[in-house]
C-alpha cells in the first residue's frame, strides 16, 4: 500500500498500471478522461505533480508512463504518425469505391 497519495493519485496509478501491460503511454486529456475518479482539473494536476516528486511516474514530452515505459512513448509516436497516413490513404480509397458501381 502507498501512503501519503490521494485518491485521484492512486486512480492515476491503477490507470497507468493497465496501460502499461500493453506499453501505451497517456496524455494528459486521455489520463484525465480515463482515470475514474471524475476529480476536479486542479486536483488532477497536483496529483500528477505529486506522483512525478515522488518519482512513481515519469514524462516523455507530453505521455506519462509507469517508470520503465519510456522506450514504449517513441513507439506510440511512430505508430500513430502510421494510422495518420493509413487513414487519409484509406479515405481517398473510400471515396473512389463510393464513385464508381
Amino acid at each position: 500500500m502507498i501512503y501519503g497519495i490521494s485518491g485521484t493519485g492512486k486512480s492515476i496509478l491503477r490507470t497507468l498500471n493497465y496501460f502499461d501491460l500493453f506499453r501505451h503511454p497517456l496524455n494528459k486529456k486521455e489520463l484525465f478522461s480515463l482515470t475514474g475518479a471524475c476529480p476536479e482539473k486542479e486536483e488532477f494536476e497536483e496529483a500528477l505533480q505529486q506522483l512525478k516528486e515522488k518519482q512513481l511516474i515519469d514524462q516523455e514530452g507530453e505521455y506519462y508512463f509507469l517508470r520503465e515505459g519510456k522506450a514504449s512513448v517513441k513507439k506510440r509516436i511512430r505508430k500513430l504518425n502510421r494510422s495518420i497516413r493509413y487513414h487519409r490513404i484509406s479515405r481517398v480509397v473510400a471515396a473512389f469505391i463510393y464513385f464508381h458501381p
